[in-house]
């Protein structure tokens, strides 16, 4: 599995622990941090695409 790969794996794993935890009542500031994280989440996403297209050239 490439490094690209593996990072997309762990992106995922971590926005479905984010959602979970975001469904618990009473946690605002949670769903606020959340949204950030989800922010830094694409970046790196779009990170681990480029890394990707230069692995298949």
């Amino acid at each position: 599995m490439s490094i690209a790969d593996q990072l997309t794996a762990l992106l995922n794993d971590s926005r479905t622990r984010l959602m979970t935890e975001t469904h618990t009542p009473g946690q605002e500031a949670a769903l606020s941090y959340a949204h950030a994280l989800w922010a830094l989440e694409d970046d790196l996403r779009a990170l681990a695409d480029r890394i990707h297209s230069e692995e298949t050239r």
